[in-house]
C-alpha cells in the first residue's frame, strides 16, 4: 500500500529537474527577444526623425512659396519654428505647423537654401 501512495504523490506534482528546465527554457527565449525589442525601438525613433523631418521641410518650402518665410525672419531656428507655427498658412489659414515636432529636428544653411536635419 505504501508502494501505491508514494506513486500518486509523485504523479500529483513536478519534480525540481522539471521546473529548472521549464525556467531555462523561458530565460533561454527571453534573452532572444529582448535585445530584438530594443532594435525596433531604435528604428521607430529614426522613423519619427525622418518624418518630423520631412514635415518640417514641407511647412518651409509652403512658408517661403507664400512670402510668410524670408530672409529678415529665417535668421535662426527659434525665429523659423515662430514663422511655421504662428503664420497662417493661405491654403487652410492654419499655421504651417500645427506643433512643434518632438524631437525638433534643425534648420540650419541660409533662406532660401535651409537644411532640415536631426
Amino acid at each position: 500500500m505504501k508502494l501505491q501512495q508514494f506513486r500518486n504523490r509523485k504523479a500529483k506534482g513536478f519534480t525540481l529537474v522539471e521546473l529548472i528546465a521549464v525556467v531555462s527554457v523561458i530565460l533561454i527565449l527571453v534573452a532572444i527577444v529582448v535585445p530584438r525589442i530594443g532594435d525596433l525601438r531604435g528604428k521607430a525613433a529614426d522613423a519619427r526623425a525622418q518624418s518630423n523631418m520631412k514635415i518640417v521641410q514641407g511647412a518651409i518650402e509652403r512658408a517661403a512659396v507664400e512670402g510668410a518665410l524670408t530672409a529678415a525672419n529665417a535668421t535662426d531656428q527659434a525665429a523659423i519654428y515662430s514663422v511655421l507655427t504662428t503664420a497662417t498658412n493661405g491654403m487652410s489659414g492654419a499655421p504651417y505647423l500645427s506643433e512643434m515636432p518632438s524631437p525638433a529636428p534643425t534648420i540650419s544653411g541660409a533662406f532660401p537654401n535651409l537644411n532640415v536635419s536631426q
